[in-house]
């Protein structure tokens, strides 16, 4: 099982929607079972594939009630149309202010044992416990961010800051952390502006992480238009930025195959349960 934590500490970079499209992308069309966990209280990810985390009929449990140990992770999760889900919603932040364990979810999912080939974790625009708990549940550390250039400053600022948290943690939370491939996947590429030409130059040689992914997703409502309808993009012929995330499925496909994440001339080993 090949975990993949999507972060970011700014919002509205295509998180939610990349996590979403990964893991459909990967049920559907390469035929591994796929799980997503959205730890992000705002309950995007749900939404995405036309569900809503509200509904208690529907999601009698969230991923708060598996934190507090209140249920299991099987228990816990909806088996919906595209991938399952272990969704969230605003009421986690009152179940688990007691919580302050970084490593909980890591443990529930080496205690459960989900029978998942991969398990993509949406996180908050934060570094709060929700977000922190996704790092170090993470086999990858998938950082997406938009496309502009003040892309790889922001990058390096979060890696700055999870470089801070993480110093303050045990010698096993520092030493997973830094052994987790970074790799950075671009979003929102405006491929006709002039920016893009410029910024496109310098980018992939002055990533902080060293390892930036092939794919590029293009900036398109239709990426809006789909989420309303609750379908991936990954699924839409007319959606441009849906090849670049059948290109994303494709290379963690390959991931969790061979062990070996590839990007610009670069590549990583992931790590698996």
């Amino acid at each position: 099982m090949l975990v993949v934590s999507v972060i970011n500490n700014k919002g509205g970079v295509g998180k939610t929607t990349t996590a979403i499209n990964l893991a459909s992308g990967l049920q559907v069309l390469y035929k591994k079972k796929a799980l997503v966990i959205d730890i992000d209280p705002q309950g995007n990810a749900a939404m995405g594939l036309g569900l809503d985390p509200y509904n208690v009929d529907t999601f009698p449990y969230t991923v708060a009630d598996v934190l507090c140990n209140r249920v299991s992770i099987q228990d816990a999760v909806y088996k919906g149309k595209y991938c399952d889900i272990l969704v969230n919603n605003m009421y986690s932040y009152d179940k688990v202010s007691s919580l302050k364990d970084n490593g909980l979810l890591d443990k529930i999912l080496d205690r459960d044992k989900p029978k998942y080939d991969f398990v993509i974790i949406d996180t908050p625009p934060s570094i709060d416990f929700f977000t922190t708990n996704a790092i170090v549940a993470a086999g990858v550390l998938l950082i997406v961010t938009e496309f502009s250039s003040y892309s790889m400053q922001g990058v390096r600022v979060l890696l700055n800051l999870l470089e801070n948290w993480q110093a303050t943690n045990s010698a096993a939370v520092r030493k997973k952390f830094a052994d987790v491939p970074k790799p950075v996947l671009f979003t929102m590429v405006q491929s006709g502006a002039r920016i893009t030409k410029a910024v496109s130059g310098t980018i992939d040689d002055n990533s902080p992480t060293g390892f930036v992914l092939n794919m590029r997703v293009p900036r398109t409502i239709k990426v809006i238009e789909n989420g309303y309808e609750g379908v991936p993009s990954v699924f839409k012929a007319n959606n441009p930025a849906g090849k670049a995330y059948k290109e994303l499925c494709e290379a963690f496909y390959f991931a969790e195959k061979t062990g070996v994440l590839t990007g610009k001339n670069y590549y990583s080993k992931v790590k698996k349960r």
